[in-house]
């Protein structure tokens, strides 16, 4: 497996340990979020092993649809997808607004 791929995977580790952790703290939107973006680094790995560009996106229709163009069957069904996806847009505003907040100061 390709150095940039096995990275791609550590961090997404890292992403599905904070969702079950906050799972279980029913924190279930950040739950989400993190969920979220362990699926989207899963995604990312299986391209940067396979060597196919990908833009720099959060969308996981976009990936999913990225890896059944290599053939490959989907890794997370369109349903699951928009599930998660619904709750990074929240999440990302209020990280901007903190590091906006924390620049500021």
């Amino acid at each position: 497996m390709r150095k940039e791929a096995e990275a791609w995977l550590r961090i997404s580790a890292e992403d599905l340990q904070s969702a079950e952790v906050l799972f279980e703290r029913k924190l279930f939107r950040m739950a989400c979020y993190h969920a979220q973006q362990s699926v989207e680094k899963i995604l990312k790995a299986l391209l940067a092993d396979r060597e196919v560009d990908f833009p720099k996106t959060h969308n996981l229709l976009d990936l999913n649809n990225a890896i059944k163009k290599l053939g490959y069957p989907a890794l997370i069904t369109d349903e699951d997808a928009v599930f998660l996806e619904q709750h990074l847009p929240r999440a990302l505003s209020v990280r901007s607004r903190a590091f906006a907040f924390r620049s500021a100061s």
